[in-house]
C-alpha cells in the first residue's frame, strides 16, 4: 500500500493516488493524507465499506490499516502513529464482529517503538525478507514481540526479493522452514508469503499441507514456547557456521568506528548493539569527510579452518558513486568488493546491475584467531550480510529446538541448522547430525505418547511410550539431515498406573 504515496523509485505510484489533489482529492502532498481532515473522512468511509462489505465472513482474519508507511519519503513517524491510532479505533467503533486489528511497518521494530504499544492494536504483524536463517530470525523476532508488547506475533510478509537477484531456491526451503517455525516459536499460525506465484510455480503447496496434517485436531490455546536443553550432541567432525544477525537499522551504539568480537562456542541468538545496517563510506560524493562513517573490526577465533561470506544486498544512489569495501585479515588487504551505484529511476536497470554485483564474496580463513576489517573506502554506503561458514566449535549444538507446550503436552519441531536456503545456494549440503538428546523440561511426571512426524510427507513414522522424572523428558533423536517434528501427550491415569510401553 506504501506505493500508492511514493514519489519516487522503486514503486512511485503517488501521480495516480486519488487521494492526490491532481487527481482531484484533499491531499496536495503526501504528507497531508496523514492529517488532512477531508483524507481522513474519506479513509473512514473506505474502511467502513470493507467492515459492511466482508466483516460477516469467517475468512476475514484480521483488519490491517496501513502497509509499510515508512517506506513514505519523509516519514513522519508522530504523524503516522496519531493517524494508525484514530483509525484503528474508529474500526473497533464501528465493526460489529470484533476482528483485530493492527498494521504492518517495513519490520516490527522500525525506528517507532510506540506504534505497536497502541490499545487499539490487538497484535503485531511482522515482516521478515531475506534472513539467511528464516527460523532463527522468527524465533528471535518472536520472542522479542512477545515480551516487549504482550500481544500475538502474526508474519503478515516473509520471503526473498530482488537483493537475491539470481538466487533460487527451488525446493522451498525457506517457505518450509519458516512454516514450522512460525506458531512453534510463538507466532500466530504459518506465515503469510509474498511471493505466492513462486509457490504455485515450484509446486510448493505440499510443504504446507504437511504442517495442516501435523496440527489437525489440535488445540495450541494456552500454550507457551517450552524450555529445552540439548546434550550428546554427535555432529560428526561438522563446525556450525556463524551467521551474524542483520539489522534493520543502525542501533545506537553502532556509530562511527565499531569493534565486535565474535564467539566461537555459541550462536549468535539476537542483533548486537554495535552490529551497524549498512558500513558507511568514508567520504560523501562530493569529497567531504563523512561522519557517519563506521569501519568494523571483527575480533575472531576460527575453530577450524572456514571463511568469510560477504554478500552485498543494495546498491542504490547516484550512478557515479562508488562502493569501495576493502576486506584486511590480520592487516593484510586479500580482497575489495567494488563497485558502481545505479539510480532507481530506471528501476528495470537498477535490477540488471544489482544482479551483477549483489553476490557473495567468499574469503578463505585459516583457524585461529583474526583480526578482520571491513572499511568502506568508497563514496557510498554499502549494506550487505555477513557470515563466519566453519567458524564454531564441535561441541555448539547443531540442532534448533521449537516447541510450545503446557506441562502435559507438547509439539516440538527439530531442525538441523546446516539446512537453510541461503546454505544451499552457496553449494554447500546439511551436514547431517548422528545423534542428540533432547531433554523438555517443566513437564510433569508420568508416561507420554510421543508421535515422530515426516515434516515433509505430513506422516507419523514412528510411535513410541516414554516416562518423564523430575519434571524431564527427554527423547533421542537420530541422523537428522533436514528437520523432524514430534508430539508429546501425557497418556490417561490408567495406563501411567500400568505402566505399560509399547514393544
Amino acid at each position: 500500500m506504501f506505493t500508492d504515496f511514493r514519489v519516487t523509485q522503486p514503486y512511485p505510484y503517488w501521480d495516480e493516488n486519488p487521494f492526490n489533489a491532481k487527481k482531484g482529492g484533499p491531499c496536495q502532498s503526501v504528507a497531508d493524507f496523514f492529517v488532512n481532515p477531508e483524507a481522513k473522512r474519506l479513509y473512514k468511509n473506505r474502511l467502513r465499506y470493507f467492515i459492511a462489505r466482508y466483516g460477516y465472513s469467517p475468512n476475514l482474519f484480521c483488519f490491517q490499516i496501513f502497509a509499510e508507511a515508512n517506506y513514505i519519503e519523509n516519514y513522519d513517524m508522530v504523524a503516522v502513529r496519531k493517524w494508525h491510532q484514530e483509525m484503528a479505533g474508529y474500526v473497533h467503533s464501528i465493526d460489529p464482529y470484533g476482528h483485530p486489528v493492527s498494521t504492518s511497518m517495513a519490520a516490527w521494530d522500525s525506528k517507532d517503538k510506540e506504534l505497536f504499544a497502541l490499545p487499539e492494536f490487538d497484535l503485531v504483524l511482522n515482516e521478515i525478507y531475506n534472513a539467511r536463517d528464516f527460523a532463527g530470525k522468527l524465533q528471535q523476532d518472536n520472542k522479542a514481540i512477545l515480551a516487549e508488547y504482550r500481544k500475538p506475533a502474526f508474519l503478515a510478509e516473509m520471503g526473498i526479493t530482488f537483493e537475491y537477484v539470481g538466487v533460487t531456491d527451488a525446493s522451498g526451503v525457506h517457505i518450509h522452514n519458516a512454516i514450522w517455525a512460525n506458531p512453534l516459536s510463538g507466532g500466530i499460525g504459518v506465515p503469510s508469503f509474498w511471493w505466492t506465484s513462486y509457490i504455485r510455480e515450484k509446486n510448493l503447496l505440499p510443504h504446507f499441507k504437511a504442517f495442516a496434517d501435523f496440527v489437525k485436531g489440535e488445540d495450541f490455546t494456552g500454550l507457551k514456547p517450552v524450555q529445552i536443553r540439548l546434550s550428546k550432541i554427535n555432529s560428526g567432525k561438522a563446525h556450525p557456521d556463524l551467521i551474524i544477525p542483520y539489522p534493520y537499522v543502525d542501533p545506537p551504539d553502532s556509530k562511527g568506528p565499531q569493534t565486535i568480537t565474535l564467539p566461537n562456542d555459541r550462536f549468535i541468538e539476537r542483533e548486537l548493539p554495535n552490529m551497524p545496517h549498512v558500513f558507511h563510506s568514508r567520504t560523501t560524493l562530493d569529497g567531504k569527510p563523512n561522519p557517519d562513517y563506521n569501519p568494523i573490526t571483527f575480533l575472531t577465533d576460527f575453530a577450524a579452518d572456514g571463511s568469510l561470506i560477504i554478500h552485498p544486498r543494495w546498491i542504490a544512489g547516484p550512478a557515479d558513486s562508488l562502493v569501495c569495501l576493502q576486506v584486511r585479515v590480520d592487516d593484510t588487504l586479500v580482497n575489495e568488493i567494488k563497485f558502481n551505484s545505479y539510480p532507481t529511476e530506471d528501476w528495470k536497470g537498477f535490477l540488471k546491475h544489482s544482479q551483477a554485483a549483489c553476490v557473495p564474496t567468499i574469503i578463505n580463513v585459516s583457524k585461529g584467531r583474526h583480526r578482520i576489517v571491513l572499511d568502506n573506502q568508497g563514496t557510498l554506503y554499502l549494506s550487505a550480510s555477513v557470515d563466519l561458514a566453519g567458524y564454531l566449535k564441535t561441541t555448539v549444538p547443531s540442532l534448533r529446538v521449537l516447541g510450545m507446550g503446557d506441562g502435559t503436552r507438547a509439539y516440538l519441531w527439530i531442525q538441523n541448522r546446516d539446512n537453510t536456503w541461503w546454505r544451499n545456494c552457496l553449494g554447500k549440503n546439511p551436514r547431517v547430525v548422528k545423534k542428540a538428546i533432547v531433554t523438555l523440561t517443566q513437564i510433569q511426571d508420568g508416561f507420554y505418547d510421543i508421535e515422530w512426524w515426516d515434516t515433509y510427507r505430513g506422516e507419523c513414522v514412528k510411535r513410541q511410550r516414554l516416562a518423564s522424572r523430575d519434571g524431564e523428558l527427554a527423547l533421542s533423536v537420530e541422523d537428522v539431515e533436514t528437520d523432524l517434528a514430534c508430539k508429546i501427550k501425557k497418556v490417561a491415569s490408567d495406563a501411567e498406573r500400568t505402566g505399560k510401553q509399547p514393544s
